[in-house]
């Protein structure tokens, strides 16, 4: 019950922007977990982990989190939505540290568990404009035009 707690402390602090209280409350969930939760509660403490550090600058500390967060998203018993995201995570890693393949790899991996969610689409976007490539770019842009409403997952 407390590593819930704590994921979910973890969470509403990150959705707020407060990195740091998002951090130390998923590290907390991490340090007291057996193993034994549940997907949700397993993998997203690793998720704010990854992203709090990443959105503060830390991608050296993040590395771990990332690491164990593409074993989490690739096992069997990963949430559909989860698992992109942690994709997501995982494809800003890639990017900030130089291997845009990887970026794109790892996208199009989330992209196949969850083909519009705007965490993925926007990065891959990134990916294909920032080199110039606009018409693949268009591809991920037409995902979200051409999709009816209902099937966006975050709406």
């Amino acid at each position: 019950m407390e590593v819930r707690t704590l994921t979910y402390a973890a969470a509403v602090s990150g959705q707020h922007l407060h990195w740091r209280d998002s951090l130390d409350y998923a590290l907390r969930a991490i340090a007291l977990a057996s193993g034994g939760e549940n997907p949700l509660s397993g993998m997203l403490p690793r998720w704010w982990s990854a992203t709090s550090l990443l959105r503060m600058g830390q991608s050296d500390a993040a590395r771990p989190h990332v690491t164990a967060l593409l074993d989490l998203s690739e096992g069997p018993t990963a949430p559909r939505l989860l698992a992109s995201n942690g994709y997501a995570t995982i494809t800003t890693m890639s990017v900030l540290e130089g291997d845009w393949e990887a970026g794109r790899r790892y996208c199009d991996r989330g992209l196949e568990v969850s083909p519009l969610n705007p965490q993925l689409l926007l990065p891959r976007l990134l990916l294909e404009h920032e080199p110039g490539e606009f018409a693949l770019g268009a591809i991920h842009l037409d995902r979200i035009n051409s999709s009816p409403l209902e099937e966006h997952p975050w709406r």
